[in-house]
């Protein structure tokens, strides 16, 4: 299992890089991350899920989740046949999504499988949530706001969280994309961040706010309980930097090139859906559990990730150059026009290379920052080699 997970990582990231596409693989990955999810055996939440299913009693989940797993549970049907229904409908809405929009889908899988699938794995509800946000927040970019709100809502029956993202909603606004406000939200959130540094890392009223809203006996006030985290909030603030630098570099990537207008438009309503995560800021002071809200726009900056990617390979007829004609002025218009062309073909190559480097730092940023947030052994080694997907088809073949 481990060695085919390998394979597949290795062989997508090469063909992110020499831009080929190969369906077989595509095929294939998607049927691998299908049978990681539905077949892992061991992980930190696989109890947490596994023993109110067998005893089916969900009354701690959202009543999305609850209704979907008594439909299974009560039919007697296997946990791992649920995880599976799971995992063919979310990945499959995610792979739609990148096929719809991304040229070469292998960029999703040489970006998810270093380490977000793993986590995926563990907190199915959350990916869940995560799954429908981003199909959510395609159809928003499409001003489809109703269809956002629905799918919104939905995806909170599953994870309470996402209506955080309800403030997404006025993304197509203009007042909303004026540089003043993305640069006051980012402001403020530093500013508020300083006050529960030196408030002794609390948000001034917050857990009496909280209790009020939930309850004294509530199991989210925990979230917003004060904890001694030392400076390990500053892990999430670079995974969050590191994740608006890239968007970044991708939007003016996308900008300076003859990219359709749509495109620069969902680059950058996408940059400024990363600034919002911005404001996760203070609360991860309390509890890195917060670092979520800007972790699930990973699914929606891949496909960015993906556009720019795309964006890198000239299409067929821009590879030819100007035909040299023999005569004299035209000669030499047209080796000038040669050489400039290699010359930007060459800078091109060059700006290639730097993205596909920070796209290394950027897994290698997230790999380090979820490892830290969650620490202990390695979800990687318990779910590569704890699959009963995998142990039953090796059995039998």
């Amino acid at each position: 299992m481990e060695t085919i997970y390998y394979i597949i990582l290795i062989m997508n990231a090469i063909l992110v890089v020499v831009n080929k596409r190969s369906k077989i693989l595509a095929t294939a990955s998607y049927i691998y991350t299908i049978i990681l999810f539905a077949g892992s055996t061991l992980n930190n939440d696989y109890h947490g899920y596994l023993e109110p299913y067998m005893e089916r009693d969900f009354s701690e989940f959202e009543i999305g989740y609850r209704i979907v797993a008594n439909v299974f549970a009560q039919n007697n049907i296997h946990y791992h046949i649920f995880l599976l229904f799971i995992a063919i409908v979310c990945y499959t809405l995610i792979f739609y999504l990148f096929i719809k929009t991304v040229d070469n889908v292998h960029i999703f899988f040489a970006l998810y499988y270093p380490i977000l699938v793993f986590y995926d794995i563990n907190q199915i509800r959350n990916f869940i949530m995560a799954t429908l946000m981003t199909f959510a927040i395609v159809k928003l970019l499409e001003n489809r706001r109703a269809v956002f709100l629905l799918c919104l809502f939905i995806a909170a029956s599953f994870q309470s969280l996402a209506l955080a993202y309800i403030p997404l909603v006025f993304i197509n606004d203009r007042r909303f994309q004026n540089k003043k406000v993305i640069i006051s939200i980012v402001l403020f959130s530093f500013a508020f961040s300083l006050v529960a540094f030196f408030n002794n890392k609390q948000i001034p009223f917050l857990y009496e706010i909280c209790t009020e809203l939930f309850g004294k006996n509530s199991e989210k006030l925990m979230y917003f309980e004060s904890k001694d985290i030392n400076f390990g909030f500053l892990i999430t603030y670079i995974m969050q930097m590191i994740n608006i630098l890239l968007v970044v570099v991708s939007y003016r990537n996308l900008k300076k090139c003859d990219v359709s207008i749509n495109v620069q438009q969902f680059a950058k309503k996408i940059l400024i859906i990363n600034v919002y995560g911005f404001i996760t800021f203070p609360f991860l002071m309390i509890d890195l559990t917060f670092y979520r809200l800007f972790r699930n726009f990973s699914f929606i900056n891949y496909i960015l990730f993906g556009l720019t990617i795309d964006n890198y390979y000239l299409r067929k007829h821009e590879h030819s150059l100007r035909p040299i004609r023999k005569t004299g002025e035209d000669l030499d218009n047209g080796t000038l026009y040669a050489r400039e062309r290699v010359g930007w073909k060459r800078k091109k190559c060059i700006s290639f290379l730097i993205y596909i480097v920070l796209l290394i730092i950027f897994c290698m940023v997230w790999k380090y920052g979820i490892i830290y947030k969650y620490r202990g052994p390695l979800q990687s080694e318990y779910i590569l080699n704890n699959n009963i997907f995998y142990d039953w088809l090796s059995n039998k073949y």
